[in-house]
This record gives structure tokens, C-alpha cells and sequence, in this order.
């Protein structure tokens, strides 16, 4: 049974906004008797769209629900039948089989742990990476070490601990690494090249110190002290990392609960941050943060959770970091508790995934930005082929001036000036598998358009 239900029609966002609106629908995957504290997205069965996980608070399961690439969402299909309070989750490869896995922290059980997927979305028994961590609150996945598997981050709230475990490729991780002891009361954990020397440096929340910090990798998983990125930021609850200001670095992005602040931290490429600059004051209790490109210009706008407004909201990005007013994507997320983005629909704009505690539901965000635009993209005098690629893409047009490539995350990874007729080739054989855009600019537009590296 399909158990998506219409909850609100499209509406018009709040506020005058000096750089344009983004109009929504809001859908329900889930509503259900349990609280819904986390949301995340990522191809669960291999059929190339993104598929919806959602874990919970007390007595709660981690759950999947399969998208049939057009938004519609299958009932729930169990990872894991009990846990006691999920605080958050994330997917990616950790057995080197090409699938997404789910990694997931339980707060009361003090346990990171994760779940081997086959491929098709049936998953394996939960495996233990550490149930030392008292508290953990964030966990996160990436390469710390640099030896082509992605290793784990937590972040543990009454142990003041920021640590890693180390991958071997299999899915078989080591022991407790400490990153530092001394980040109070953290809850969020990130990672990327903050330094620009090409390994993933940590950074971190601090609730009770008002702080955001960061670690300097060595490119081994040997971390640097704790360098502080503000401490002004009262509340410090969710921290997220990409390029805001176009500069090609990796500026930090903050939401903070007691203050009611999103803001935003300008990263001058080798890790010395500029002042904190606020985006937005107006988020009630915000709880989480997140970005990526939602009106489809090239550069990464901001999305951000709040819990005691019930709020899911936008912020537009100029491209230089200069924000609009807030947009309010919904003011009935209850309890909202957490924000991700992803294309669910296949219509080549991202939309908005949303997860909120009291209202116990799970909701999709519908971005009606340019799914009207299609007829224009096919009109236009250039193709893009084969889609989804195993590697290679054929471009050929007219009037194209530039060619860039962005990840999910809408982060530059080429750059490619286009001569008119000429057929192009782009090989992203050296990339990861997942979502990737086309951003094609012509003599009269910018154009973009999804393609799946499988």
C-alpha cells in the first residue's frame, strides 16, 4: 500500500525576497505513534532513485521506505525491529560491494553500529562498532585515512568525545580512536578538506561552550588540536561543511538552538575562519542544518530545521554569501527535528526531506522550481548521453559556452569550456557512484540536468 498522503497544496513562501521563491508541496512518507527524530536519503535498492530511512527516538525502529522514483514511498520496510533512541543516521558503501549501507548511533544504548546491505534493500543483523560512546549524538561517514574506505565518526554527548573507527574495506572497523575529550556536550559531528591538503579534517559542536571546532588531519587519521572556528554561537547543535561563497573552499555552516540562529563561517582555504555572519535569526529552537543548490543557479542555498516553531525553511544564496529572507518550506513539521535534500522525484530539481519529533512524521518536500522547465531543456540544441553512465558522458550542442559537473552536494568537480559543435566527452570514471548535475550554460541561460553515475 502506498502510503503517501497529500498533505498540503502549494503555497506561496513567506517574506519579500530579493533573489527569488522557491515554491513547495508537502507529502507524507510516514505518520505513525512513534517520534521520528532523523531523515536521510540515499538508493537503498539499487534502482537508481533515493530512497527514504528514518530512525527514531525511544523505542523506535530504523526503518527504509523504497521510492518508485517519482515520490511515491512504499510502506516500511525494517532495518532494525528496536533500538533504543536512534539519534542519527547515514548510508554509504562500507564492504567495498558498490551498495549503500546504513550506519546509525543509539543514544541510550550507547552504541554505533551499522547494517550490510545486499544490494536490493535487504539487510543483515546489526554489527557493533563501539558501545563505549555515552551519549552519541552524531555520526558521520567518510575517509579519514586515506586508504579508499570509509571509515566512521561519532560524536558522544556526556563523554565530551569526538573519536573514529577505522575501516579495513570490509566493513570490519577497529577500536575507539580518539579525536579530543574536550568538546562539551557534543552533538554534531562533519568532515572534509577544510585546510585544502585533499584529506577530510573533523569539526565539531560544542552545546555547553557555545563553540564550533575543528581538527586538522594529517592524511593518516592523526588529528591536530582543537582550533575554534566561534564561540559565540549559543546552543551549538548542528554543523554542516561546503562552499558557500564560490571560492572552490569549504566554508562551515552553523545552527544553534538557544540563539535561534542559522549562520554561516567564511573559510579563507587554509582553515582560518572569518567572523560569524548570520543568515538567519528567525529559526525558533533550530535543531539541524544542511545544504545544497534548491533553486538550481549553481551555488549551495541553506535549509535548516527548527523545533519550536515547526519549521522547515530556505535560504536562497546569491553565490557570493549574501542570503534572502527566510522561506518557510512548512510550518507544521512538529517538533522539527531534522532536514536533508535530495531529487525524489526524478525531475531534475532537489527537493527537501524533513523528520519532526512531536508530530512523529516523516515528510517530502516537493520542489516545484523547474520541473516546468523541461520542455525548454529538451528544446534546447544540445544532448546529454548515456544517463544513468557507467563513466563516460556524451555532450553535444550549440551556443554552450561552459560545462561544469557538481555532486549531490552541488560541490565543483569539473569545469569544461564548450566549443560550438563540438562533441565532448567527460569521463567520471575516477568519481564515486551517485547523483551528479549537468550545469550547462548558453548564450541566453543556465541549464541543468541530473545524471546517475551507477
Amino acid at each position: 500500500m502506498n502510503i503517501k498522503l497529500l498533505i498540503i497544496s502549494t503555497f506561496m513562501l513567506l517574506g519579500t525576497i530579493s533573489i527569488g521563491q522557491v515554491y513547495f508541496e508537502t507529502f507524507t512518507i510516514v505518520n505513525s505513534d512513534y517520534y521520528k527524530r532523523v531523515v536521510f536519503s540515499a538508493d537503498i535498492d539499487g534502482d537508481g532513485d533515493e530512497d527514504a530511512i528514518v530512525g527514531g527516538g525511544d523505542y523506535n525502529t530504523l526503518t527504509w521506505f523504497e521510492n518508485d522514483g517519482m515520490g511515491n514511498f512504499g510502506d516500511p520496510q525494517v532495518i532494525l525491529a528496536y533500538s533504543s533512541g536512534i539519534s542519527s543516521i547515514y548510508a554509504c558503501d562500507f564492504d567495498n560491494d558498490e551498495d549503500n549501507d546504513v550506519l546509525a548511533a543509539s543514544f541510550s544504548d550507547d552504541q554505533i553500529f551499522w547494517f550490510q546491505n545486499d544490494g536490493s534493500g535487504d539487510f543483515g543483523t546489526q554489527q557493533i562498532i563501539c558501545d563505549t560512546a555515552d551519549g552519541p549524538l552524531g555520526v558521520f561517514a567518510c575517509d579519514i585515512d586515506n586508504d579508499g574506505d570509509n571509515d566512521v565518526l561519532s560524536a558522544s554527548k556526556f563523554d565530551n568525545k569526538i573519536a573514529w573507527y577505522q575501516n579495513d574495506g570490509n566493513g570490519n572497523f577497529g577500536i575507539q580512536q580518539i579525536i579530543s575529550v574536550s568538546v562539551l556536550n557534543t552533538q554534531s559531528v562533519y568532515a572534509c578538506d577544510l585546510d585544502g591538503d585533499n584529506d577530510n579534517d573533523v569539526m565539531a559542536t560544542s552545546y555547553d561552550e557555545d563553540k564550533v571546532v575543528w581538527f586538522q588531519n594529517d592524511g593518516s587519521g592523526n588529528f591536530g588540536n582543537q582550533q575554534i572556528i566561534t564561540s559565540i554561537a549559543d546552543g551549538a547543535v548542528s554543523v554542516f561543511s561546503c562552499d558557500i561563497d564560490g571560492d572552490n573552499d569549504n566554508d562551515v555552516l552553523l545552527a544553534s538552538t538557544k540563539d535561534d540562529k542559522i549562520s554561516w563561517y567564511q573559510n579563507d582555504g587554509a582553515g582560518i575562519f572569518g567572523t560569524q555572519q548570520i543568515i538567519s535569526t528567525m529559526a525558533d529552537g533550530a535543531t539541524d542544518v544542511y545544504s545544497c543548490d534548491i533553486d538550481n543557479d549553481g551555488d549551495n542555498d541553506v535549509l535548516s530545521a527548527s523545533y519550536n516553531d515547526n519549521k522547515i525553511s530556505l535560504y536562497l544564496n546569491d553565490g557570493a554569501g549574501n542570503f534572502g529572507n527566510q522561506q518557510v518550506i512548512c510550518d507544521t513539521a512538529y517538533g522539527a527535528r531534522s532536514v536533508h535534500a535530495a531529487d525524489l522525484d526524478d525531475d531534475g530539481d532537489i527537493d527537501v526531506l524533513s523528520a519532526s519529533d512531536a508530530g512523529k512524521k516523516v515528510s517530502w518536500h516537493k520542489n516545484n522550481m523547474i520541473s516546468t522547465n523541461f520542455n525548454e531543456i529538451n528544446n534546447t540544441l544540445f544532448s546529454i548521453y548515456p544517463n544513468p553512465t557507467i563513466g563516460k558522458i556524451h555532450i553535444t550542442g550549440k551556443n554552450i559556452l561552459k560545462i561544469e559537473i557538481l555532486d549531490i552536494r552541488g560541490n565543483l568537480v569539473k569545469t569544461m569550456i564548450f566549443e560550438d559543435g563540438e562533441d565532448l566527452t567527460v569521463n567520471l570514471n575516477s568519481e564515486p557512484s551517485g547523483i551528479y548535475f549537468i550545469k550547462v550554460t548558453t548564450d541566453q541561460r543556465i541549464i541543468t540536468r541530473k545524471v546517475v553515475l551507477e
